[in-house]
């Protein structure tokens, strides 16, 4: 017997790998079936007050809370610890201005890579 695929909603992105949590909640606003244009309403939206326009500014201080996480991931369809996934590593310092980018693996790949905000990422291997 052939296990069951996973049923997403409507409104489901799928994170890219090493995506950053900015550039996925940009393209899950865009997404037709999303009716919310701004991250401040998608957060009222999950309960959880203000924290994405500051996530999506890499302000993560606080850290999101693992409440924070779930109400977020049951809102959107994505399990929270994918979430997590998008964030630093705890104890990593972020560069918030400006957006970096490697032109190079982003022709490639378009989307943000969360690492290319990290202060220890001085350069890109390609």
């Amino acid at each position: 017997m052939e296990p069951e695929a996973v049923q997403h909603p409507p409104w489901y992105v799928e994170p890219n790998e090493g995506e950053s949590i900015s550039h996925y909640f940009g393209r899950f606003r865009r997404r037709e079936a999303v009716s919310v244009s701004s991250p401040g309403s998608l957060s009222k939206a999950a309960g959880i007050g203000p924290v994405l326009a500051r996530w999506e500014k890499f302000r993560f201080n606080p850290f999101p809370s693992q409440k924070e996480l779930e109400a977020i991931a049951k809102l959107i369809g994505l399990d929270a610890d994918r979430i997590a996934q998008m964030l630093p590593h705890l104890g990593e310092k972020i560069k918030m201005e400006p957006i970096r980018l490697c032109a190079a693996c982003y022709v490639e790949q378009p989307y943000h890579r969360m690492e290319w905000q990290f202060q220890s990422t001085v350069g890109c291997d390609v």
